[in-house]
């Protein structure tokens, strides 16, 4: 798969001129995760926002996804339920397929930022973990600018005991020319 990856990388087209287009993307999100994590809660649905633009060799990305986690029943009165935000960013090349179908392999380093549900004062009530990992993005045109979206990432969260997640993304996106002045700032 990571050579798979690396060929799609390296035969991508060249990008559009950095920082052009401006793309905003709205999607619903699951999160999966394996021992030991999933001993102990169950991730709930969630939501992501990001916005992504042309960068020299590639596309940048930045985005955050929020998402409840509620304690597995057995453990229910042992373990808090808490709430994530995961914000990251990301770089990756697109390759435009025929009928405007558009799949884009990346690379991505975040923030798991959790906070927990509990009234003991012992108790830890916000942790936050550095991840990275590798994401996988498809989309297609419906409407002039519109694109529906459709990904999956799987990142590894870098605790005493590594943690594998996956998420998977749904939604929709919306491109524009970015505004002049915005253009300016960031060259």
């Amino acid at each position: 798969m990571l050579r798979g990856l690396c060929l799609l990388l390296l035969c991508a087209p060249a990008a559009a001129q950095p920082f052009e287009t401006l793309e905003i993307g709205l999607s619903g999100a699951g999160t999966f995760a394996g021992a030991p994590f999933a001993d102990f809660w169950d991730p709930g649905p969630g939501g992501e926002a990001s916005v992504e633009m042309p960068f020299y060799l590639g596309q940048i990305r930045v985005g955050g996804m929020v998402s409840w986690h509620g304690a597995v029943a057995e453990f229910d009165e042992a373990v808090p339920d808490f709430i994530a935000f995961y914000t990251f960013a990301g770089w990756g090349v697109g390759t435009a397929l025929p009928g405007g179908v558009r799949i884009a392999p990346g690379v991505r380093v975040g923030i798991l930022n959790m906070r927990f549900d509990t009234d003991d004062p012992a108790a830890v009530r916000s942790e936050a973990e550095l991840t990275a990992g590798f994401d996988l993005r498809a989309s297609v045109p419906v409407a002039a600018g519109w694109r529906l979206t459709a990904g999956g990432s799987v990142v590894r969260m870098f605790t005493a005991e590594q943690i594998d997640f996956r998420f998977v993304q749904v939604g929709v996106s919306r491109t524009f020319r970015t505004p002049d002045w915005l253009r300016e700032f960031l060259r």
